[in-house]
């Protein structure tokens, strides 16, 4: 299907060369097959498929780090043009750390607070908590101020709106009183 031009046999062949299935395991070469997706996806009728391809080849730059301005570019354009779903935090995460850390792009604070505070109208909880580091990090009476405020939002979210009986939130819950982040440190709780 592939050799025939077909973009369900590229994303396979893409597969193929990714997991190691049949073929020797080649990232560059899964990489050369999802780029054949997006390229030769008609956008609008398969949206699908070309978001696919984008989610593998975010994954693939960013596990691997093998080219930061391509990683950029990907997760930058796959987010604007809503081949991925924003309410992804592991997308959003990624554009938002490119800016802080300035992966594939000028370094920028701002634009990293940006892109979190756009994140939290989906993912408030993560956006949160990023925010809040951003801010602690800056270390500015104001900031840390902000910082304060954010770690608040998100401990009051995590017992208001979330499954208390979940492990993972009983951890973070814990973790907010032991380091007192959104409420006043105790020891035990």
């Amino acid at each position: 299907a592939a050799n025939q031009g077909h973009i369900y046999g590229y994303s396979k062949v893409a597969e193929c060369y990714e997991n190691g299935w049949g073929v020797e395991k080649s990232i560059e070469s899964a990489m050369y097959y999802y780029e054949l997706v997006t390229r030769k996806t008609d956008i609008s009728t398969d949206k699908i498929s070309c978001g696919l391809a984008y989610k593998s080849i975010i994954h693939l730059l960013w596990e691997n780090r093998i080219d930061d301005q391509k990683l950029f570019f990907y997760v930058k354009r796959g987010l604007d043009e809503e081949f991925i779903n924003n309410s992804i935090f592991y997308y959003v995460d990624i554009l938002g750390k490119c800016f802080l850390e300035g992966i594939g792009c000028e370094k920028s604070i701002e634009k990293a607070i940006q892109v979190y505070e756009l994140a939290s109208k989906n993912n408030p909880e993560p956006s949160w908590y990023e925010l809040a580091n951003i801010y602690e990090r800056i270390g500015s009476e104001e900031s840390l101020n902000k910082a304060s405020y954010y770690y608040q939002k998100r401990f009051e979210f995590l017992m208001n709106e979330c499954d208390l009986d979940s492990s993972y939130i009983q951890f973070i819950i814990g973790r907010c009183y032991q380091m007192g982040r959104g409420t006043e440190k105790k020891k035990k709780k």
